[in-house]
């Protein structure tokens, strides 16, 4: 069901009466308040009141009253129609109240098991709770009926990356480019799934082609620069970040991702100012903090670096790369017995993190604890990096 403008009205209460005036292609931001009917009410109709509901939600203009309204019209009319569920199932998901949304798309999707909304909602929501086996059965059931909706070939392809599933991704990406060969976000998206499973060949053709049908896209000239830099162009991939960043200075994941190839050729000072700007735009990059924190340590800044590690873990505690650069910082610090805490963190959410034993197990034989540092030492021992290995054997000698 589609709210247009020409039906709503501001309600009295929020100013003049009087119709909103569509303005396509302006930067106006949408109505946010109530919505009333703009047609007279002597014009009744027994639905107006599930119709109405919906609009408060439709937009996010008011939200929480309209999911209030819609679950008392939905009661009250007893609604055979799958898309009142599936609109109130839409509002609380945006809320976060996922256990809600989850049972009412559910609901939508028996009364109507052709309705493709409902099973691509349910399947974003399963993502979000991290129910990643029932998300994919769900996005794949939205798309066996709308195989033209690239937006759910693309959730689907994201559902099986965080599983793991690499060639799955890439076969939906696939599948949903020979449909609409003309998506650049679908050649940016199947590029990154190829650079994540290494195909790095494949990742460049496709990302070269986004850029060609979207060039001032600065989502896919970061992707193009972090496959460039990973080949070791690094003259080309800073060029192609450089570009990202002047279509869209206030793109954070450009700074850190430039920052972190920066990082990459040892670069900290720049490196540095690229995750600052990154944090700058949005406070909330947990990576960026840790980023950060190892730039400030190579430049020498121990303190600052300590303020970025534990800020990474006050926004993402089960961190074990923020833990055990918290705990070597704060061991070079001397600060031996919190440094132990976090190593103990990092190995807590990553056993076989073996440079955390290898650090742990130095600090316990080094405060006269060799009984309980050598099983880390030991366990270092396995790490197929040669210098963990070499470093664990030679603690253990001494």
């Amino acid at each position: 069901m589609t709210i247009t403008d020409h039906y709503i009205r501001r309600s009295p209460d929020r100013g003049p009466a009087g119709p909103l005036v569509e303005r396509n292609g302006s930067n106006t931001p949408p109505y946010r308040g109530k919505v009333v009917l703009y047609y007279p009410g002597t014009l009744t109709d027994s639905d107006n009141d599930l119709y109405l509901a919906v609009a408060q939600i439709k937009n996010h203009a008011n939200v929480e009253e309209g999911m209030q309204s819609l679950e008392a019209a939905i009661a009250k009319r007893q609604a055979v129609r799958g898309e009142f569920y599936s609109d109130l199932a839409d509002a609380y998901r945006h809320a976060g109240r996922l256990e809600r949304a989850v049972a009412l798309y559910r609901e939508a999707c028996s009364r109507d098991p052709q309705g493709w909304p409902a099973f691509f909602g349910l399947g974003l929501a399963l993502s979000a709770e991290g129910d990643l086996g029932p998300s994919a059965a769900a996005l794949r059931r939205a798309l066996s009926i709308a195989p033209w909706q690239t937006e759910i070939a693309k959730s689907l392809a994201g559902v099986f990356a965080d599983a793991g599933k690499s060639r799955d991704a890439i076969a939906a990406l696939r599948a949903a480019l020979a449909a609409d060969p003309d998506s650049s976000d679908l050649h940016n998206n199947l590029g990154a799934a190829l650079m994540r499973a290494g195909d790095l060949a494949a990742a460049e053709r496709s990302l070269r082609e986004a850029v060609r049908q979207r060039p001032e896209s600065p989502a896919v000239r970061v992707n193009l620069a972090t496959l460039l830099a990973r080949r070791g162009v690094f003259a080309e991939a800073k060029y192609e970040f450089e570009q990202a960043i002047r279509f869209d200075n206030s793109f954070a994941d450009a700074h850190s991702a430039y920052g972190t190839s920066l990082a990459a050729h040892g670069d900290w000072a720049q490196a540095r100012d690229h995750f600052a700007a990154a944090l700058g735009l949005n406070p909330g990059l947990w990576n960026t903090h840790n980023n950060l924190g190892i730039a400030l340590q190579q430049l020498g800044d121990v303190e600052g670096a300590i303020r970025e590690f534990r800020a990474a873990l006050g926004i993402r505690h089960e961190f074990p790369a923020a833990h055990y650069n918290l705990g070597a910082a704060l061991a070079d610090r001397g600060s031996v017995d919190e440094a132990e805490r976090h190593f103990e963190d990092a190995i807590r959410t990553a056993p076989d993190y073996y440079e955390a034993h290898l650090k742990l197990g130095q600090l316990l034989c080094a405060g006269n604890r060799r009984a309980a540092g050598e099983p880390h030492l030991r366990k270092a021992a396995q790490s197929p990096d040669p210098k963990v290995r070499q470093a664990a054997l030679a603690a253990m000698k001494k």
